[in-house]
């Protein structure tokens, strides 16, 4: 083979840019041969067999001749939407198999280069992404999202949070319109959320499995116990005290905490009430927010959950 050849044919591949090698067997000439490419005099009396070779993305001899087409493809574009944890070990798989990965998703924490190292990452919704991406028949995308309405509702009760507690600070009249509607938004998306629990334990329903509504309720009751007593023995180490019970009582999404031993010991004058109130606000959002956040992270660690979704 030619130098020449040789140094287009690295370069092509370099280009990931899809081509074939034809070569006359008893003659040794070679010549690269794209699509719609037209062929020297060597090789043009096979055109047409060259060319099914080419688009089959076949190798092989040509039959009643000595030319031999080998074929150059382009490695499998694989796009993946939505960098959960379970996409990192699809990525490492697919980088296994030579494929071209891609991942699109707009949350910089997920999609990062800590997580998807040597891997192009695009971080923007998938309408947005699609636009500045080419895609053909030799593009695969995988889609490792889920319903959105899982995120809708922490969307919207967070706005609804938050709204609160401007209202508190500033007493505008406004907020209030805003908490309502936040309320009422996050609390349709977390009765459609529950509803498929039911609906998944009805013998009657298309997609009934008992295994399934035991599993959502077990995990219910697993995260609730992890979280009352990851509190007990957070406080019990924070307040000096042996084995008390802080958490009084929890529900389904909720536990309820008594801090009268931890009231009794600040420094307030008085029934200063609201003093309190701003106190254990600052309290719930500094310290026991966070590490309800870093427990539950914990628990998805140790049931190796593919990613924690707790609110």
């Amino acid at each position: 083979m030619k130098l020449e050849i040789l140094k287009q044919i690295i370069s092509k591949k370099e280009k990931k840019t899809e081509f074939a090698i034809v070569t006359n067997l008893a003659t040794g000439n070679s010549e690269i041969f794209e699509k719609d490419k037209t062929l020297s005099k060597d090789f043009k009396n096979y055109s047409k067999e060259i060319n099914n070779l080419y688009n089959s993305k076949k190798n092989g001899i040509i039959e009643g001749s000595e030319i031999f087409v080998e074929t150059y493809t382009r490695p499998i574009k694989v796009i993946i939407v939505g960098a959960v944890h379970i996409a990192q070990y699809l990525a490492d798989f697919a980088k296994s198999l030579n494929f071209e990965i891609l991942i699109i998703d707009p949350r910089g924490y997920f999609a990062s280069k800590q997580r998807f190292p040597d891997i192009k990452i695009i971080n923007k919704w998938p309408k947005e992404a699609f636009k500045e991406l080419e895609t053909d028949k030799n593009t695969a995308l995988i889609a490792l999202t889920h319903d959105p309405k899982i995120d809708d509702r922490v969307k919207y009760k967070r706005l609804m949070l938050e709204a609160k507690q401007e209202y508190e600070n500033t007493k505008d009249p406004k907020l209030k319109k805003d908490i309502s509607r936040y309320d009422n938004i996050q609390m349709a998306k977390k009765i459609s959320l529950n509803s498929a629990y039911g609906a998944i334990g009805n013998s009657y329903f298309r997609y009934y499995n008992l295994l399934v509504a035991e599993a959502i309720t077990t995990s219910g009751q697993l995260s609730i116990r992890w979280i009352e007593r990851s509190l007990n023995r957070y406080l019990n180490q924070t307040l000096g005290t042996d084995d008390l019970d802080y958490v009084i009582a929890s529900d389904t999404d909720s536990v309820y905490i008594t801090f009268d031993r931890l009231i009794n010991k600040l420094p307030i004058q008085g029934e200063n009430t609201g003093e309190v109130i701003n106190f254990l606000d600052r309290l719930a959002r500094d310290k026991i927010e966070p590490f309800i956040d870093q427990s539950y992270q914990d628990l998805a660690r140790h049931i190796n959950a593919y990613e924690q979704k707790k609110l």
